[in-house]
C-alpha cells in the first residue's frame, strides 16, 4: 500500500451568513494501491474532516462548496513518519471582492477542461 499527499483547495462560491466569502485549503495523507485510487477517497476524506470540524457550508445547489486538487504526490517512507497525524486541520483565507470571480470562473474551466483535478462532492454516498 503506498501513501498518497493531497492538497486541496476549496472556496465557497456563494456569499456566506458572516457577509465574506473565503476559502481554505486542506492537506490529506491517503493509502491506497494507485494514485487513482488515492483520489477517488479524497470526498470521503474531506467529508469526515469537514464533519469533524463542524464546518458549515451550501451541500448542493450553485453556490456550493467547490474543491480542487492543487498538488499531490507520492511520499515516501520517511515523509509517513513526520506527518502521522491525519487531520491537520484547515487553513481559511479571505476572498476579496475582486478575486472572487476570478476563482469561480478557473473552478468552471478546471471542471471542464482538467476535470481530473476537481474533487466532486455530490455523490449522495458521502453527503
Amino acid at each position: 500500500m503506498k501513501t498518497f499527499q493531497f492538497i486541496l483547495q476549496c472556496i465557497f462560491c456563494g456569499p456566506r451568513p458572516e457577509g465574506m466569502r473565503y476559502g481554505f485549503f486542506a492537506t490529506f495523507n491517503v493509502q491506497a494501491g494507485s494514485l487513482k485510487a488515492a483520489s477517488g477517497r479524497l470526498p470521503g476524506a474531506l467529508m469526515n474532516r469537514i464533519n469533524a470540524h463542524e464546518l458549515d457550508y451550501d451541500k448542493t445547489g450553485f453556490f456550493k462548496l467547490r474543491c480542487r486538487i492543487v498538488e499531490m504526490w507520492e511520499l515516501t517512507e520517511d515523509d509517513q513518519e513526520k506527518s502521522k497525524d491525519n487531520d491537520m486541520g484547515f487553513s481559511f483565507f479571505r476572498i476579496g471582492r475582486m478575486s472572487a470571480p476570478f476563482f469561480f470562473a478557473r473552478f468552471l474551466f478546471e471542471e471542464r477542461r482538467r476535470s481530473h483535478l476537481i474533487v466532486h462532492l455530490n455523490d449522495p454516498a458521502i453527503l
